[in-house]
């Protein structure tokens, strides 16, 4: 009988189930605003920009797409705003860069990539509040019709949002998507003790730029229609700028609690004077989708 012939070949071995490679998302970003916006706009984009460059590096690369010709010369105060992991290109040059797309955070359109386009509107003031001068109203509606006619998708921040920008702009509701506005959660400070505002038991934080769009006239007036016992423990918070506005005027008819006092606690553009606990409370508020 012959010898049996021993199979020396390797079998393959199985490693189970393959896990699928993420797709790597290359995105350009519009960074004109994104070293002096101080705007919740300008908020909101350099948090998600912070997130992505650190949680979802795996996921997405980013580009800041800038005006200037040397962008070397905004790198460090770039990588200040966002964090590192961004890589700086001048906007000329997107169509060159093999983005995917181009994300513009900053309520509109002021140039057009030569590639796929997404842009967040979270509002169409300019529609709303229009200018009665025809060249400041063409300059400030210009970007939101650019972004109606060019953006292939637009992200709005609630229906309601979604509603008007079809109501102005004419855009087809199916290429908008309503992305609700969120925080890091826990927020910042979210461990503090409850702040007490002038001795007050409990306080109405308004966050944002005091304009007349805004109708902080009404919060107001609304404070000071309050039972007088509701309205002695209860403090009335501005954050935000509220230079050259009439608002301070309205309230020194109010009573003492509601009175605000600018560089104490009620107003300040950079939050610093705002107490930890009043911006724990906002984050709070966004988290719970308040």
């Amino acid at each position: 009988m012959g010898r049996r012939r021993t199979d020396t070949r390797k079998r393959p071995v199985w490693a189970g189930p393959q896990r699928k490679t993420p797709t790597l998302l290359r995105l350009g970003v519009d960074a004109v605003n994104l070293l002096h916006d101080r705007r919740g706009i300008g908020r909101y984009a350099r948090a998600l920009l912070r997130r992505w460059l650190t949680d979802e590096s795996h996921r997405v690369r980013i580009t800041l797409l800038v005006p200037h010709i040397f962008p070397s010369l905004v790198r460090a105060p770039l990588t200040q705003q966002v964090g590192a992991g961004a890589a700086i290109a001048r906007r000329s040059e997107a169509g060159r860069l093999g983005l995917d797309g181009v994300w513009y955070p900053w309520n509109g359109m002021t140039w057009i990539a030569p590639v796929r386009s997404v842009a967040t509107v979270h509002d169409v003031w300019p529609f709303e509040s229009v200018s009665p001068d025809a060249r400041r109203r063409r300059n400030e509606q210009e970007p939101f019709r650019t972004t109606a006619r060019v953006a292939a998708c637009i992200l709005a921040d609630s229906k309601f949002t979604r509603s008007e920008i079809v109501r102005h702009l004419g855009a087809p509701v199916e290429k908008i998507r309503v992305v609700p506005l969120g925080t890091d959660f826990p927020p910042a400070h979210a461990d503090v003790e409850p702040a007490r505002i002038g001795g007050s038991q409990k306080y109405v934080l308004f966050v944002g730029e005091v304009e007349g769009r805004k109708n902080l006239t009404t919060l107001i007036s609304a404070m000071g229609m309050l039972p007088t016992v509701l309205l002695r423990e209860t403090a009335l918070v501005i954050a935000g700028r509220a230079a050259g506005c009439e608002v301070f005027g309205l309230t020194s008819s109010l009573p003492a609690s509601v009175l605000l006092a600018a560089g104490a606690f009620a107003v300040s553009e950079d939050f610093t004077t705002v107490p930890d606990s009043v911006r724990s409370a906002l984050g709070l508020a966004l988290a719970a989708g308040r």
